[in-house]
């Protein structure tokens, strides 16, 4: 009933009556104080509500572990393995040892100074392998380990690593 006069009293009497004054009075809500701007008395909450963002996050969450199991599944081609070839390749490191008795060795087998340079340049197959590991024994002579490595280097090897 708009534009109708309305009784004061008729108007708040939904409010609780009190009949001893240790009972407080209940206040009017916002909306019916009067004020034509109730928001700004009202406090600011600076507060950001986590609940929807969760809820979102556990929809996103569902969504992509379906999408996972029903996704199809694609065919891969692969290569098939290359060919053995019929040269067998020895260990796939190559030691030279400097033994305190003089000798020398390759991989543990023994080799005379004479065919070193010879049997290194065996060991390179053509320039594909590259690098050398020296082991020398302490009391072998630091000019007798550097001649072995000049050996190496002609035969070949380009890098060369110190063992202890």
């Amino acid at each position: 009933m708009l534009g109708c006069p309305r009784d004061k009293s008729n108007r708040n009497s939904w409010f609780i009556k009190t009949s001893s004054p240790s009972q407080k009075r209940a206040t009017q809500p916002a909306y019916l104080s009067g004020d034509p701007f109730p928001e700004l008395s009202m406090a600011l909450n600076a507060d950001i509500n986590v609940t929807p963002m969760i809820d979102v996050l556990l929809v996103l969450l569902v969504v992509f572990m379906l999408s996972m199991q029903l996704r199809p599944v694609l065919d891969v081609n692969v290569p098939p393995p290359a060919q053995q070839t019929s040269h067998k390749r020895g260990s796939p490191q190559v030691v030279l040892e400097l033994k305190e008795d003089g000798s020398y060795a390759i991989n543990g087998a023994s080799i005379p100074y004479t065919g070193l340079t010879a049997r290194l340049r065996e060991l390179t197959e053509g320039g594909q392998r590259m690098l050398l590991f020296v082991k020398a024994a302490p009391k072998r002579r630091y000019r007798e380990v550097i001649e072995a490595v000049d050996l190496a280097k002609g035969a070949g090897w380009q890098i060369v690593g110190y063992m202890p």
